[in-house]
């Protein structure tokens, strides 16, 4: 991960959102369950959680697919671009305001855009 996007998160991660209001265990998880990937996903940090701020990240693998920006790999000869994908507006409108700054560029911009038009 870009030390700038490592840089981005740390400051942001445990860190109680000032808008944040309390929500129940259950809403969190249905939330969280809109993901596509929910059944097969063991990420620590993802932006459709609303504590997200109470989760800790070790490695690259704890961080959503939709938080990790695109990066350049050489997999058999070709060029091709892994991560950084765009989050989908579909679940683009279950990300909490609070946790929209931790999306990828690509995807932050789409929340906004999105979000801007309300």
């Amino acid at each position: 991960m870009k030390k700038e996007t490592l840089d981005r998160l740390e400051k942001h991660i445990n860190k109680r959102p000032k808008d944040y209001l309390k929500i129940s265990e259950g809403d969190n998880y249905w939330n969280i369950r809109e993901c596509p990937d929910f059944i097969n996903c063991s990420k620590n940090i993802c932006p459709l959680d609303y504590e997200m701020f109470k989760r800790s990240a070790i490695e690259n693998n704890d961080f959503c697919k939709y938080i990790r920006e695109p990066k350049l790999k050489n997999i058999l000869g070709k060029d091709s671009v892994c991560y950084g994908r765009v989050m989908p507006d579909e679940l683009l409108k279950f990300v909490p305001e609070h946790n929209a700054y931790i999306l990828n560029e690509p995807s932050r911009k789409r929340w906004y855009e999105l979000h801007k038009s309300r």
